[in-house]
């Protein structure tokens, strides 16, 4: 329901709507002053509010995210695939990556070695929850598990 109030000046009444129907209320001179001042010290304290909450959360904290030694594809939530490297946007609080295996080719296998943010170590667990308050750089890095060899061409190889 909407209520709303006003105090006309050299009027002794206080006038508020509630729907369609009008009311109005005598006020000496003090009633009024005490009125208006409540009022605006009701509006000022409201917007302080709003600024101060506005001002105090980030709607959205920058990650940029990462691999060494090769570019891969790292799994954000569960649903959002980022290749690396890549600078993402997300809301502050917790969030799950989860780093996958690459074979960039028939040959060569890297595994997932450990986490990285802003430079440390902190986890060597492919999938981490770290909950983002500010602005990170989130490493994932892998390193060769597996070399094969070339398969011959011909029919005679020394070795």
């Amino acid at each position: 329901m909407l209520v709303e109030f006003k105090v006309f000046p050299h009027s002794h009444n206080l006038t508020f709507l509630s729907g369609k129907q009008q009311y109005m209320i005598e006020l000496s001179e003090l009633s009024k002053k005490a009125a208006l001042a409540i009022g605006g010290l009701v509006a000022a304290i409201g917007l302080g509010w709003l600024i101060t909450r506005a001002k105090g959360q980030p709607q959205t904290v920058q990650v940029s995210i990462k691999s060494n030694p090769i570019r891969t594809i790292i799994l954000v939530d569960g649903k959002t695939e980022v290749t690396t490297p890549q600078a993402i946007l997300l809301k502050p609080g917790l969030h799950k990556f989860n780093a996958i295996s690459v074979s960039p080719d028939l040959l060569v296998t890297y595994g997932f070695n450990y986490w990285q943010v802003n430079g440390r170590a902190v986890s060597y667990a492919p999938t981490i929850e770290l909950n983002i308050r500010e602005s990170i750089v989130l490493t994932a890095q892998y390193m060769m598990i597996e070399a094969g060899r070339y398969p011959l061409i011909s029919g005679s190889a020394s070795t």
